[in-house]
């Protein structure tokens, strides 16, 4: 597998302690911001828009095969992979969110959860 990184995603957070949870529709403004030679693939995307943006978590744990979580089980440990922990084997971030405005190479959007300078690795419709 290669994967290719696409851009960086430009958040208000610099440490995971500052991170959200999960995704919100009301929360910080967030920057797509892709490298210059993927600005064509974004032709068609529009505001207003929901798009699933998946993302490296490269300062997660990738060790972690279950979890205590207080929304689940109460707090006993599941496996990872009913979670949206980013500590995974593969931590790939995935979160819906819809488009504020397209500018050149540069997509906003709100509410994601995720480190300043996180790799961007694809974009999708929902």
């Amino acid at each position: 597998m290669n994967l290719i990184k696409i851009g960086e995603i430009e958040t208000p957070y610099e440490k995971i302690d500052d991170c959200p949870n999960n995704v919100s529709r009301n929360g910080e403004v967030c920057t797509l911001k892709l490298q210059d030679e993927y600005e064509e693939a974004l032709l068609g995307l529009e505001q207003g828009q929901k798009i699933l943006v998946l993302y490296w978590l490269d300062k997660a744990k990738r060790d972690v095969l279950t979890q205590s979580n207080v929304h689940k089980n109460n707090g006993e440990p599941v496996g990872t992979f009913s979670l949206r922990s980013p500590y995974r084997p593969n931590p790939i971030g995935a979160s819906e969110v819809y488009i504020d405005n397209i500018d050149k190479n540069h997509v906003l959007v709100e509410g994601l959860d995720c480190l300043n300078g996180t790799a961007l690795i694809d974009i999708k419709p929902v």
